[in-house]
């Protein structure tokens, strides 16, 4: 690292650095004096001298030299800079207390307590090595939010973040303003709040939030515009509020399937007029306890746009996917009858086995090749992995409907001679 320590005309300058040897420079040519430091922290004596005056300026400690990434590892013996397994953090509170913006921290494998809530708000990348299944985060205080996100630079990525079912959390699991929560589990969580809140410009991505507990707030809360939930799956939970709440915002490419709720509005969208967007997505097999719903999702304006809504219940299992706005949904599959859009259909679906949470689609599905192809979907996949757009045995290259686009794959093929 290169950091100017001074600057003035010709004078004479001493000063001594922690950790370096001290030595005395003078003339013109230092003017502007720069050094080169290696990790550490430092502390300054300066003094300059013109000839007729001299200042002096002390600091203990002036600076540090950090490295780029730092480790977070169970069996490491902390040493500075921390910048290895085995002299890393062992918990991932004190990496983040001495993370700067523009580090990331990597997370070993194991089982993490957070002995407070983690706040990312700088650019800070903070991600395990190997993944959700192999990196689980406890979060015990539940006065406040177990991770808020407030940068638009920092990421949160790979971790299980595994709750107490029996004790009530009173705000959000994840609550988010801006940056990027991704490749994520919640799971185990009682809340009287959300589990995943959005109130700025942030993007959920590849998470997925099951066998939670809502006692009041919802599960999802999209209510911003610029924010997105993209690939994540919520199913199997169980709520006192609404699943999702939308309000000028996206949910794409997401499943939301066996959820259960209490509440008599399960699923809102641009209730308040906003203009959120609902785009290859499958809502399905939902259902909600309430005898004062009218309907699972109640559109009141936006688009939803290539999803499937289908076998959505009220009380007694009477099926009512959505009411309000038909003209909203287009290119749309779904057992409630009245859409308007363009493209929609109520034949099933065809999915493989929704008994079993395997919402793909059959060869025969009425759902392949009938959607409506989107920019954003050139190098997109859905939420197995497989392309939005892709070439198969109809060979047109049109998006199916749903979160999960029909593979061949899926299927055997025999030749008979």
């Amino acid at each position: 690292m290169k950091r100017t320590v001074c600057q003035g005309g010709s004078f004479t300058e001493a000063h001594n650095l922690l950790n370096n040897t001290g030595f005395v420079r003078s003339g013109a040519a230092y003017s502007t004096l720069t050094e080169t430091y290696a990790y550490g922290r430092y502390s300054v004596a300066l003094e300059v001298s013109n000839g007729s005056q001299t200042a002096s300026f002390s600091a203990s400690p002036l600076f540090a030299v950090k490295p780029a990434i730092v480790y977070v590892s169970k069996d490491a013996t902390p040493a500075y800079p921390y910048d290895t397994l085995a002299n890393g953090f062992t918990n991932i509170v004190d990496a983040m207390a001495f993370s700067e913006s523009g580090m990331t921290i990597n997370v070993a494998d194991g089982v993490y307590t957070n002995a407070s809530n983690i706040v990312l708000d700088k650019a800070v990348t903070l991600q395990s090595i190997a993944g959700a299944e192999r990196t689980t985060v406890h979060s015990p205080v539940v006065s406040s939010a177990a991770w808020t996100i407030s940068h638009a630079q920092a990421v949160l990525r790979g971790f299980t973040f595994l709750g107490q079912y029996a004790t009530t959390r009173s705000t959000a699991v994840v609550a988010a303003s801006a940056g990027t929560l991704a490749d994520c589990v919640a799971t185990n969580f009682t809340t009287s709040g959300t589990i995943f809140n959005a109130s700025g410009a942030c993007l959920f991505s590849n998470c997925v939030v099951s066998g939670c507990q809502t006692t009041g707030g919802w599960l999802v809360g999209l209510n911003f515009s610029g924010s997105m939930a993209a690939n994540c799956r919520f199913t199997g939970n169980t709520l006192a509020s609404t699943l999702t709440y939308l309000s000028s915002a996206t949910l794409r490419n997401c499943l939301l399937a066996d959820n259960v709720t209490a509440a008599g509005q399960p699923f809102l969208v641009n209730n308040y007029n906003g203009s959120g967007t609902i785009e290859n997505c499958t809502i399905a097999n939902n259902r909600t306890t309430s005898t004062d719903a009218g309907a699972y999702a109640v559109i009141a304006s936006g688009t939803i746009r290539n999803t499937i809504l289908w076998n959505n219940t009220l009380p007694g299992g009477v099926v009512r996917d959505w009411s309000g706005t038909a003209s909203a949904l287009t290119r749309c599959c779904s057992s409630t009858e009245g859409m308007t859009g363009t493209g929609c259909t109520t034949d099933d679906p065809c999915f493989s086995n929704a008994a079993k949470g395997r919402y793909w689609l059959k060869a025969l599905s009425p759902c392949i090749d009938s959607g409506a192809n989107q920019g954003w979907m050139t190098s997109a996949t859905d939420l197995l992995g497989n392309p939005r757009i892709k070439r198969n045995s109809r060979g047109n290259g049109v998006v199916d409907m749903g979160c999960y686009e029909f593979s061949q794959s899926s299927f055997t093929l025999l030749s008979i001679k």
